[in-house]
């Protein structure tokens, strides 16, 4: 069993960090990448959002107030419809 933390690219600059004892996700380079491409649309009048989440997922972009800034979709279908109209 070993303890070197390794580095696995997970999305873009998002990072996990791991050993067999601990696990670590840091998702504020996604969590940037999503403000990025909301605000990369909004410049260009194009139309931007986010589906598919996991409830726990969902909720923690809400507390952290995305959902004022970037729409979050239930699905991708709805996603579509929406930003495409």
């Amino acid at each position: 069993m070993t303890t070197t933390i390794r580095d696995v690219s997970v999305f873009g600059d998002a990072m996990a960090y791991f050993n067999e004892a601990a696990s670590l996700l840091n998702l504020e380079p996604g969590m940037r990448a999503i403000l990025t491409m909301s605000r990369a649309m909004k410049a260009v009048e194009g139309r931007f959002g986010v589906c598919g989440l996991q409830p726990q997922v969902k909720a923690m972009l809400e507390a952290c107030g995305y959902d004022r800034v970037v729409p979050i979709y239930e699905s991708r279908d709805e996603a579509i419809a929406t930003i495409t109209t």
